[in-house]
């Protein structure tokens, strides 16, 4: 049995080390306990992951149907270096039997303050148009939640649309499959919930991105997409919760708004809506794999024993 159930064990570092590698700022920060200066150890995604994960490659789909996702991260006229971006996903059993997400390339809405009708309406009706002509459903379209654009959406293609709060709380969702944490008095195992680890729902977000890499289900992930990925840090911030940085510092670092990796996220996070799972973000039998339960219970029954039994 493990002697130290509250310890990182070995099991837990060669998860680490098959997914994420020896050279990872996880490796250092889990497993080694100290983080290595010149590790790119902020940043949710990296080309070689994507490389290493095979983002980048072509699909196979399998003979099931697959089920288009459309999503929009809306911006008003180039306002503050924004873009307007929308595109498309897919998302179905590949010809392995595995499900995969395949992205197809995104364009930028074409929004101008000397075009007759408010922004607003100009984003409701060249989505309506656009994701018909690729066959997205209205039920399956998602953006990013503002008051007067659902309206515009409602009005002018359907009411079905549905928004995503980037600025809201964390989930309960779990974490991972195997990222645990330990609570109560009698020190119990559980999963970690992303409300836990994470300061907002961007950052979920973003780092359902860098799961869904990791379990080798995206493809056709555009390379500037990819960039943009790269290019947003995130921190430690109150509570040890983990916040991707803010767009207006990246802008002000990079000179570039994150618009197409924020298309992304939306789209990953309308896919899981409507059913599309995540592997290393489901509770299945990894979960149930860990025996450490089976641990504590046999010292229970020793204490137990103990408490009865005659001593001289």
């Amino acid at each position: 049995p493990v002697r130290y159930p509250y310890l990182i064990g070995k099991k837990k570092m060669d998860a680490v080390a098959r997914t994420h590698g020896k050279d990872s700022w996880q490796w250092f920060t889990q497993c080694v306990g100290k983080p290595r200066p010149g590790v790119a150890s902020k940043r949710v995604l990296t080309r070689a992951m994507c490389e290493k994960w095979h983002a980048f490659d072509e699909v196979i789909w399998g003979t099931s149907p697959t089920v288009k996702i459309g999503a929009c991260d809306a911006a008003y006229g180039g306002y503050g270096g924004d873009r307007c971006v929308a595109g498309y996903i897919e998302f179905g059993k590949d010809i392995n039997g595995h499900y995969v997400a395949a992205f197809n390339p995104p364009v930028v809405v074409p929004v101008s303050v000397a075009r007759a009708g408010v922004p607003e309406n100009q984003i409701a009706e060249f989505c309506r148009d656009y994701f018909e002509g690729v066959g997205v459903l209205p039920q399956n379209f998602f953006f990013d939640a503002r008051g007067s654009l659902a309206v515009a959406f409602a009005r002018i293609w359907s009411p079905l649309v549905s928004a995503v709060e980037f600025g809201g709380k964390s989930t309960e969702r779990p974490v991972s499959n195997d990222t645990y944490i330990w609570e109560g008095d009698r020190r119990l195992q559980r999963l970690q919930k992303c409300c836990e680890l994470y300061s907002k729902f961007v950052t979920e977000l973003w780092f359902a991105m860098h799961y869904c890499v990791i379990s080798d289900q995206i493809r056709r992930l555009p390379k500037d997409v990819c960039d943009e990925f790269c290019r947003r840090a995130w921190e430690y911030v109150a509570g040890q919760r983990m916040e991707v940085e803010p767009k207006a510092d990246m802008k002000e670092r990079t000179g570039e708004s994150p618009d197409l990796a924020d298309f992304a996220v939306i789209a990953l996070e309308g896919a899981r809506r409507r059913g599309f799972p995540i592997e290393r973000l489901k509770e299945d039998g990894d979960a149930d794999a860990d025996q450490t339960w089976k641990h504590d219970l046999r010292l229970r029954a020793k204490r137990f024993r103990a408490s009865y039994t005659l001593t001289h």
